[in-house]
């Protein structure tokens, strides 16, 4: 191999090892152009570090170039970002650092984007500046030296680790990738390394000797590759993505609810109170109209109000909600169109998986849509439109007759009940008394909150559904709703408390529950378009069964009552009331505690066997690689078995000087060592040089049985470290 080849050699090499190991990462990306603009970011680093070569230039003055480039170019494209699409940190207010704002939020803005992420370019920079500084470091180390190092496998291991994060171990399910980058390092360390034997150009015996040496090189090298593949499928069937692949978009914090984005509860009895005022159209797209149209689920009761701890993220993100979807739905497609509503709430139906004409942030465990700017820019001559697409349960009456309920542990948040009073059990208990039907169970909660049967003085009637009813859904409002005479503020309410009684009596039987804020559709009569009033706002009550999913329960009557209404307080904790009447027995407090998680965190365990078997990888890569080296010296006579001592020499911290002969460099090793070196030089020296056609000064066997005595004896001689490492170090290849 020529000077020039032995130059590029390990340059081209390094660049290939990096580019085996992107796709992993560009799988995180919807765009087709992703790839190649992380194989750019490849390429041009290694140029870079060439044209510094070739003009010398200090290697310090390359790198700190090529990484002022890379954040120039970073930060152009990382800051075409909208503004109101995220909150700006506060110390981005400092004027020496908002410069780098965009570059910072790239991060999160990536982690918190759908998988895999959109075809935005300012999504890409977070990835694409890892790849430049990456293959910046790499190339920086390996340009001017003419020998295969670790730097390739290094910023090979970085890469895929990058993308395995961003993929959650998606991006390379197979190990494909594993597989390319553990065979590039491994042939550019057995075929690229120096310092064999340079005997001079003759024929005869030194020709034939060398022949073997090539036929042995080319005989190890196939059970190396087989050995390295054989470690890389033991890595994949580590990091293969599980159920419990760590994802590193749970550590991103989730952006909050806008402040005006208020509880909904009360708020649905004041558009009630205003029963002829437009507050949407609703228009089908694709499929029929949804039945209702919800605006918030509250998930979690507090035994004062109901609420929701939304973790909100872009529609699209890749993520598992609480509870198992519908095995059963059909997809709808519908616009909305705004008139007299303005909410920061996008009513929606089912499970939405697509959004259009607005930047929506979805709670995937309740299916609520928020808009973080609101209607922005919405004209009242021209409001806007939002298209959304939705997954919406189909499940047959007769599936959801037969259907269950899941076991208690895995719906702990809907069955959850902290103040309870123990009139709502007891009317549960004998209300469904006799009755293992699920289902069953769940019509007569819903009859029994409908109508006044179960009290004392029960009259059998229809309760009564009166819009300007006190609203509230604390623990003594529900008892004084569903216990009190209709003179003491019991009887009447708003759906609201009938919605809350129900969902709360269920929980007290195992039923998971939840309540729903929302609009129910009129019927559209076969135009599919619908205008949404006032009165058509609800809040209704949604049970969790089996394979079934959520479903609709409404237990409020259908003839209503409208009285005067004072609108609510800004910001109000859904008009609960937080003084039960006079009369209503004190709220007994039961406080379930929260079980810890009893497994750990996956994250440690998940990092800690992938640094394990990469180190496991790179021991078995470096072993097999030594392995086929010394093989080599074997085959080689007297001239391979003292390359085979030179190889101790640095093994044990005393590389060979250059430019001194062989028996030179054997006089100067320990005096136990140096008689039998002295005679193994002088004998590789007589067989690389002996004219064609003379005797070999013994054979190959005594020639390296002379060699690793000599080796042995310096291996004892080392320090401790050097022992430890000898067989696996990669030392013999320095230079």
């Amino acid at each position: 191999m020529s000077r020039a080849a032995r130059s590029v050699a390990p340059v081209l090499w390094a660049a290939l090892v990096l580019l085996t190991a992107l796709p992993p990462l560009a799988a995180g990306y919807a765009a087709a152009w992703a790839l190649p603009v992380l194989a750019a970011c490849v390429v041009l680093p290694f140029g870079l570090a060439a044209l510094g070569a070739a003009v010398r230039v200090p290697r310090w003055s390359v790198a700190t170039a090529g990484v002022a480039v890379g954040a120039v170019v970073a930060l152009t494209f990382a800051d075409r970002v909208d503004p109101v699409s995220g909150a700006l940190p506060a110390w981005r207010s400092s004027p020496g650092l908002t410069l780098l704002g965009p570059l910072v939020d790239a991060v999160p803005r990536l982690l918190t984007a759908p998988r895999p992420a959109p075809a935005d370019p300012s999504l890409l920079v977070p990835a694409a500046l890892l790849v430049w500084l990456v293959a910046l470091a790499v190339a920086v180390a390996v340009t001017r030296s003419p020998r295969a190092g670790v730097a390739p496998l290094l910023g090979a291991v970085v890469l895929h680790a990058a993308g395995a994060l961003l993929t959650a171990g998606r991006g390379d399910a197979l190990g494909t990738a594993a597989v390319a980058t553990a065979l590039a390092v491994l042939l550019g360390w057995v075929l690229l390394p120096a310092g064999r034997p340079r005997p001079a150009p003759t024929t005869g015996a030194a020709t034939a000797r060398r022949t073997r040496s090539s036929r042995s090189r080319r005989g190890v090298l196939l059970p190396a590759v087989a050995a390295a593949v054989v470690a890389t499928f033991a890595l994949c069937a580590v990091v293969v993505p599980t159920a419990r692949s760590f994802e590193p978009r749970t550590l991103v914090p989730p952006p909050q609810l806008p402040a005006d984005a208020a509880n909904p509860v009360p708020q649905a009895a004041v558009w009630a109170q205003r029963p002829t005022e437009e507050m949407m159209t609703v228009t089908a797209v694709a499929g029929d109209l949804p039945e209702r149209l919800a605006l918030a689920v509250l998930p979690d009761y507090t035994g004062v109000a109901w609420t929701l701890d939304a973790e909100l993220r872009p529609v699209g993100v890749v993520a598992t909600p609480d509870t198992p979807p519908a095995t059963a739905t059909r997809t709808a497609t519908y616009a909305v169109t705004p008139h007299g509503y303005g909410e920061a709430w996008l009513p929606a139906a089912g499970a939405v998986t697509a959004v259009e004409g607005a930047q929506a942030l979805l709670d995937l465990d309740s299916g609520t849509l928020v808009l973080p700017a609101g209607w922005a820019g919405a004209d009242p001559a021209d409001p806007p439109t939002v298209t959304i697409t939705s997954a919406i349960n189909a499940a047959s009456p007769e599936a959801i007759g037969r259907a269950s309920v899941p076991e208690a542990a895995e719906m702990e948040r809907y069955l959850a009940l902290p103040r309870v009073h123990p009139g709502l059990a007891e009317l549960a208990q004998a209300v469904t008394a006799g009755v293992s039907n699920r289902w069953e169970q769940v019509s007569r909660l819903a009859d029994a909150v409908r109508t006044d049967q179960q009290r004392v003085g029960a009259t059998g009637a229809e309760r009564v559904l009166d819009h300007g009813a006190r609203s509230g859904s604390s623990s003594a409002r529900l008892v004084q709703f569903l216990a009190a005479d209709p003179s003491d503020g019991g009887q009447v309410g708003t759906s609201e408390q009938f919605a809350a009684a129900f969902a709360v009596l269920a929980r007290t039987v195992g039923i998971p529950t939840r309540l729903v804020v929302g609009f129910q559709l009129p019927d559209d009569e076969g135009t599919g378009s619908v205008v949404v009033h006032g009165d058509d706002a609800r809040v209704w009550a949604e049970v969790y069964l089996s394979r079934i999913g959520w479903v609709a329960v409404d237990p409020s009557p259908d003839a209503a009552t409208s009285t005067d209404l004072p609108t609510p307080e800004a910001g109000g904790e859904s008009g609960d009331d937080p003084e039960p009447d006079p009369g209503i027995e004190e709220d007994r407090e039961v406080v379930e505690p929260q079980q810890e998680a009893a497994t750990g965190s996956p994250v440690p365990a998940a990092l800690a066997w992938a640094l394990l078997a990469l180190a496991v990888l790179g021991v078995v890569g470096l072993g097999v690689a030594r392995a086929a080296r010394a093989a080599r010296w074997r085959a080689a006579g007297h001239p391979g078995a003292w390359a085979h001592v030179e190889d101790a020499m640095r093994l044990a911290g005393r590389p060979p000087a250059p430019g001194r002969t062989a028996t030179a460099l054997a006089a100067s090793l320990p005096d136990d060592v140096a008689s039998a070196a002295v005679a193994l030089a002088e004998r590789a020296e007589a067989s690389a040089f002996a004219p064609p056609g003379a005797a070999s000064d013994g054979d190959a066997r005594s020639a390296w049985a002379s060699g690793r005595s000599v080796a042995a004896g310096l291996r004892r001689q080392a320090p401790r470290v050097r022992r430890l490492l000898w067989w696996v170090s990669p030392g013999v290849w320095r230079r």
